[in-house]
């Protein structure tokens, strides 16, 4: 579970103001503005640029003015990002940590809304370099069983042996793709398996790899008020793992799956088809 002390870390986004503005004081305003922003229960801040292209000095000054505590930053694709240096581009906030905790509570809600019955509830973790057993701990409070394809067992040794001990539930490790259709479930954060019409729902950290991906998730903005230009999913996640705020993780108003767009209840229909069929 991800953990923060809240008021510690913040985050900025960067903007332009908008258009070229026609002056009409004899001293324009300022190339570079920093001001606080609450956001909910969250406190962040907005770097506003002049029109034009920020150059490299109005950037150092941004990180002076933010200082340490401001540790990431976010900014929209089209910023004219050329002069930024690179003390600056390494601190652009990455969404990957978000995805997989998105991908983890909307499997795990679906699981809730399909109502299998607890020793119908087989999970699949699709692992093959052996790096997401992270994902294997949070996953197995939720299912009677576990099982884990990877190329890479020895990498799992350790995870079964706590969970063993935890819960008393044994993680089934093998390297066996036929595995991956004898679940209700299959989780993806990495690599996603090749399309096989046996697939119960593959959740691949929102990516649509095929017809059995759920993914492209509808994020739930009830509450924010999003900066405009910024990815809301690169926002939600910085306001997550920054400043602590669960509000951002809800599960989505809808998913991509089956070749269109969909609740989470048809989601768990077809897993809850998968469960019932398997084994």
């Amino acid at each position: 579970m991800h953990e923060r002390k809240r008021g510690v870390d913040v985050f900025c986004w960067m903007t332009l103001a908008p258009g070229r503005a026609r002056w009409r004081l004899r001293r324009p305003p300022p190339r570079l503005e920093v001001r606080t922003v609450y956001r909910g229960r969250g406190r962040m801040l907005e770097a506003r640029f002049a029109p034009g292209c920020p150059r490299e000095r109005e950037f150092i000054r941004l990180l002076t003015q933010c200082g340490p505590a401001c540790r990431q930053f976010l900014w929209a694709e089209d910023f004219p990002a050329g002069r930024m240096p690179e003390a600056l581009l390494a601190r652009r906030h990455r969404p990957d940590a978000y995805r997989r905790e998105w991908m983890l509570r909307t499997a795990i809600r679906c699981l809730e809304l399909s109502r299998l019955p607890l020793p119908r509830r087989t999970a699949i973790l699709y692992d093959p370099e052996g790096v997401y057993a992270d994902c294997a701990e949070r996953m197995l409070p939720y299912a009677a069983w576990l099982k884990v394809v990877t190329g890479h067992p020895e990498r799992y040794r350790q995870t079964e042996e706590r969970m063993m001990e935890l819960y008393g539930a044994p993680l089934l490790v093998t390297g066996d793709p036929a595995a991956l259709t004898t679940g209700c479930l299959v989780l993806a954060p990495g690599q996603q398996p090749a399309w096989d019409a046996r697939l119960p729902p593959v959740f691949g950290a929102g990516r649509v790899a095929h017809a059995g991906s759920v993914g492209e998730y509808q994020p739930d903005t009830t509450g924010f008020e999003l900066p405009a230009g910024i990815d809301p999913l690169a926002f939600l996640s910085a306001a997550w793992q920054l400043e602590g705020i669960e509000e951002a993780l809800r599960p989505p108003l809808s998913v991509v799956y089956a070749g269109g767009r969909c609740t989470l209840e048809r989601v768990a229909g077809a897993m809850r088809a998968h469960g019932m069929g398997a084994g």
